[in-house]
């Protein structure tokens, strides 16, 4: 199959198309995935649409970029941007066009919202969600399918949970670990419970490195914030640590998952908070270590895996088996595909 990849929708004809806010290469597993399963060639097409453009340049993308797309003779829509679409559906049924195409949605995010605002944004969610083109919305844990089906009952039929999938890095490590070994890492952002994971390690000899742009520097000596560190760099971090912790403030919420698999795919012993939506990615005791936030605990899981080089291997090359078979990007993107027949 020839894989296409474009910034807009020019001399696309009758074809399967993939929506996304970021640039990917003709290698994506992925489009790999989707057109081994599918068994007929796929088109990215590329519109910005991440925070680290501006504000008012990713929302005039939002709203052009999927009208453009009407116009074109899709049979299949797979939006990895939800607003991609959210939009592509309501243009689709405000110009009363393209009644037999099939949309997939990902990435399905919603915050209830107050107010008229709220109120406005949950009916538009809601119409998008009854337009009879969309299939599929695609879910990354199974406890946030329930979460979605009880906000919109309507269309509890249209969520299903996929496993997340990303793609296995394949850049050049540097031989040598950048300054020291035997660290504990963790990196990110989002529902992060770094206060904890601080107070746990301060007062030990382990020694913690966290990457995290909005983290300021805590003053203590075995614990090191980086910022800036992100991509290859980050990746560098990752591959030279000893443990990797993923410390969640809010249980309920879908959050630790790209952090976690990241790790998986280099082997990297896993300890996470006891959120819900983590057991779809980890066996607890076997591909890693699934904890509630108590210091106690943590620390005792810490030790186990410094002092039983058995348990150690173990563990890593159980997280590397399991990340092959179950989350790399072309085997998403052959899930993806499923979906669609």
């Amino acid at each position: 199959m020839s894989n296409r990849i474009k910034e807009d929708h020019d001399e696309i004809a009758t074809k399967n198309l993939i929506l996304v806010d970021m640039p990917v290469n003709k290698s994506w597993g992925v489009l790999q995935g989707l057109e081994d399963v599918t068994n007929e060639d796929w088109i990215v097409v590329y519109k910005e649409g991440r925070l680290s453009v501006p504000r008012w340049k990713r929302i005039l993308n939002f709203i052009i970029f999927p009208l453009s797309i009407i116009f074109v003779n899709a049979k299949n829509v797979i939006a990895w941007q939800q607003f991609y679409g959210f939009l592509y559906l309501t243009y689709c049924k405000l110009f009363n066009v393209r009644k037999n195409t099939k949309v997939i949605i990902l990435t399905f995010i919603y915050k209830q919202r107050i107010g008229l605002r709220g109120y406005i944004y949950k009916r538009f969610v809601q119409s998008v969600l009854n337009n009879q083109r969309l299939k599929r919305i695609v879910i990354y844990s199974k406890n946030e399918v329930e979460f979605y089906s009880d906000c919109f009952p309507q269309a509890k039929t249209k969520f299903v949970y996929l496993p997340l999938g990303i793609e296995k890095f394949s850049k050049s490590i540097k031989d040598r670990p950048i300054d020291e070994s035997d660290y504990i890492f963790t990196a990110g952002v989002s529902n992060r419970d770094y206060d904890f994971l601080i107070s746990l390690i301060k007062n030990t000899n382990y020694k913690l490195k966290i990457a995290c742009d909005g983290l300021s520097d805590p003053h203590h000596e075995n614990v090191e914030v980086l910022h800036g560190v992100h991509g290859k760099e980050m990746y560098n971090y990752l591959y030279h640590s000893k443990v990797v912790v993923i410390p969640l403030k809010d249980l309920e919420i879908s959050s630790g998952q790209l952090m976690l698999l990241q790790a998986m795919q280099f082997g990297k012993p896993v300890i996470v908070s006891n959120n819900k939506t983590i057991y779809d990615y980890v066996t607890d005791g076997y591909d890693g270590f699934i904890l509630p936030n108590n210091k106690d605990i943590w620390l005792k899981k810490i030790a186990l895996l410094y002092s039983d080089s058995d348990l150690y291997q173990c563990i890593s090359q159980r997280e590397i088996d399991t990340f092959k078979t179950k989350f790399t990007d072309k085997v998403f993107g052959q899930n993806i595909a499923k979906l669609l027949k």
